[in-house]
């Protein structure tokens, strides 16, 4: 298995660099992170099901005496395997990286943006003025405000439905 390197985002478009470099070391940690504990998982989950497995599939034999029998338990034990494997790697994909970012990220954030002059509202809307769609560390930073929309009036309302 070859190792990737972590896809890079480039943050650098934004006008404060400070600010840019702990948006891209907090990209950059919470995916190794999470590819870390992804892999791990997988491989756990995947290993600690074959010997039920394994012993499901000679139950299986032993009790039909047919290989066929044997060899489909085998192919639904593995797609059941794999299934649980999927699912543990991605469960802990998702806690890892809120764990690195709440016990590590946030705080680095919170003690960065004094010497910048920034306070904790500014560098949130600043993150999501100049982050990607793509970016990891926007799924963890407070939702930026959606802008109201005026609300229609009766009148107004009365006035669409019966024009001519």
């Amino acid at each position: 298995m070859t190792s990737t390197a972590p896809k890079t985002i480039d943050f650098s478009n934004g006008p404060n660099p400070v600010i840019n470099q702990i948006l891209q070391e907090a990209e950059v940690k919470l995916e190794e992170a999470g590819k870390t504990s992804a892999t791990q998982a997988f491989n756990l989950g995947c290993t600690t099901g074959l010997l039920p497995a394994a012993i499901l599939i000679a139950i299986a034999f032993l009790t039909t005496k047919s290989w066929l029998a044997a060899v489909l338990m085998g192919i639904l034990m593995l797609l059941a395997l794999l299934g649980f494997a999927n699912l543990a790697a991605s469960m802990a994909r998702t806690r890892t990286m809120q764990r690195i970012y709440t016990t590590e990220i946030a705080i680095k954030i919170e003690q960065e943006l004094p010497s910048q002059q920034i306070s904790l509202q500014e560098f949130h809307e600043y993150a999501w003025e100049y982050l990607p769609g793509s970016s990891l560390i926007g799924q963890y930073l407070p939702q930026p405000p959606k802008a109201e929309l005026p609300t229609p009036t009766r009148k107004f309302i009365f006035r669409c439905k019966f024009r001519k």
